[in-house]
């Protein structure tokens, strides 16, 4: 990438756009901004060349019901424009998150898909350093036992934790 790379807050302009590289609809950004405005979540925005190429979502008050009762701050979206991926934009916004995090939580969690799509997501926080709950499978808000039948859709999910210390996310190994 020849460009840098520049993290910052979700503005309300941001909405169209973020709506767009998401494919959502613009009212739930809306809602993102008066809920960071509130200071339930921080949404980050990474800029390459003046453009929006992703964003992160922070939730402070997790909403996944595991998370939130253990008081740990969960990554609820990642996104990244199709064509900017591989590029650093993903690093990027979550080292930004994650530094945001550790000032208040010794912690950071993620609700990881399982299904194929969710697949490039397992590699990028397994990469760094997230581990799987030793709980299992989730599926919305309750985990799943040896041999239920659940759905495979955005509910069922893997509860993924990263401890957060004082050195840089980047700067780890593994």
């Amino acid at each position: 990438m020849s460009e840098p790379i520049s993290i910052r807050e979700m503005r309300d302009e941001d909405c169209d756009a973020l709506a767009e590289l998401c494919g959502s609809s613009l009212s739930l950004f809306q809602q993102y901004c008066r809920e960071a405005e509130s200071g339930t979540r921080t949404i980050l925005v990474a800029e390459v060349g003046g453009a929006i190429a992703g964003y992160v979502l922070i939730q402070w008050e997790a909403g996944h019901p595991v998370l939130h009762k253990e008081h740990t701050p969960e990554i609820a979206d990642l996104a990244v424009r199709e064509s900017c991926r591989r590029q650093g934009i993903g690093t990027a916004l979550i080292d930004d998150a994650e530094r945001r995090i550790a000032v208040v939580a010794d912690r950071a969690g993620a609700a990881v898909g399982v299904s194929p799509e969710c697949g490039p997501a397992q590699v990028f926080f397994a990469r760094r350093g997230y581990l799987p709950d030793v709980r299992g499978l989730n599926y919305k808000g309750s985990f799943v036992n040896s041999g239920a039948t659940v759905r495979v859709d955005r509910g069922l999910v893997l509860l993924l934790t990263r401890r957060l210390g004082r050195e840089s996310p980047s700067s780890t190994t593994g």
